[in-house]
């Protein structure tokens, strides 16, 4: 027997892929599903609330009797509105608001309901609620948005009942307001009256007085916007994530064989990853990886990238130009491999 040196030579030329992957489209891409669903959900919930705003507003132009014109300043005056049906007073509207105050309500209480809802405009609290409600449609998925919505509409309330107090001097008769205000909104319905419960209108009378127990009021907003901001963003970043994930039905490649993808449509410069694994259970395998070829076509163009030792891969290319690719994956050692998932990012 003779000693024989030998050199492994690569450009031996290789048939071309004749097996294509197919891609099981029956599976629906999982980031779509989630993408869809947060979007049905933001649809739904925003469109409900525009049907309640036009239902109230509509109802307080058929039963609204007005009242008279209320000046907030040289420049402005809010149209105010008496109504059967409402138990509470209220600033409602956002370009053009309206005071909107019970058929029943005492006239004596007018001028502190009018000073407390022109301190609102003023404020422009009506802007701030109507995009604190945004938000929380948008972040419907934070558990932590309720808490914090309800924390900054107790924070304006305090507010403007600090300001009507100190421009007036009545508070016992404002807080009895408040208390009367409270039992009335039992009445009204919950899109209405938002957080006028009891704990709500309590925890208005502490700030007045100011109650010792106040004071975990503003670590409660702190560690609620913490949260908000937190969960909201990883939440956002993980639905609106923007890549699509295409699975495929399995697959192996034989030694000596090669293997395709079917074709994709890429933008220049955007992302395009397959996954596969490799069989080396065989006794014959290099357990530290087997050699393959692998690269992808730009139409029929063949572009290979790699000759190296794998046990398992993640392929990504970025698209030099627009048009359609494949990958291909040329089997020169390795007992089987196996394909996994094909991810597009844009």
């Amino acid at each position: 027997m003779e000693k024989l040196n030998c050199s492994v030579v690569w450009d031996v030329p290789f048939p071309e892929p004749t097996d294509v992957i197919k891609t099981d489209h029956t599976s629906s891409s999982f980031f779509t599903v989630v993408i869809v669903l947060y979007l049905a959900v933001v649809l739904f919930e925003l469109g409900i609330l525009i049907y309640k705003n036009a239902k109230v507003k509509n109802y307080i132009n058929r039963w609204g009797i007005y009242i008279e014109d209320i000046t907030v300043n040289e420049h402005k005056s809010i149209k105010a509105y008496k109504c059967y049906g409402i138990y509470e007073p209220m600033l409602f509207g956002i370009l053009k608001p309206q005071i909107i105050v019970p058929i029943d309500q005492k006239e004596e209480d007018l001028a502190l309901i009018y000073l407390h809802e022109t301190t609102h405009y003023r404020q422009k609290d009506h802007f701030t609620r109507c995009f604190l409600h945004i938000l929380s449609i948008l972040c419907w998925f934070n558990p932590f948005v309720y808490l914090y919505l309800k924390n900054m509409i107790l924070l304006s309330e305090i507010s403007v009942d600090e300001q009507v107090v100190s421009l007036t001097n009545q508070r016992y008769n404002y807080c009895k307001l408040l208390v009367d205000g409270c039992f009335n909104s039992q009445n009204s319905s919950q899109f209405l009256r938002l957080f006028s419960d009891k704990d709500f209108t309590i925890t208005r009378i502490q700030a007045m007085y100011r109650s010792k127990n106040n004071k975990s009021l503003f670590p409660s907003l702190v560690v609620s916007l913490a949260l908000l901001l937190t969960v909201g963003t990883a939440g956002f970043a993980f639905v609106t994530e923007p890549h699509t994930m295409q699975a495929f039905q399995t697959q192996s490649v034989y030694n000596g064989y090669s293997i395709k993808t079917e074709k994709i449509y890429l933008k220049e410069g955007q992302e395009a990853s397959l996954s596969f694994s490799l069989d080396l259970s065989n006794d014959d395998s290099n357990k530290e990886g087997e050699i393959l070829e692998i690269g992808y076509y730009i139409g029929n163009k063949k572009v290979p990238l790699e000759r190296d030792r794998y046990t398992a891969e993640t392929l990504t290319i970025t698209a030099p130009e627009d048009g359609e690719y494949s990958f291909y994956i040329n089997n020169w050692a390795c007992n089987y491999i196996y394909t996994d998932n094909l991810e597009i990012r844009k």
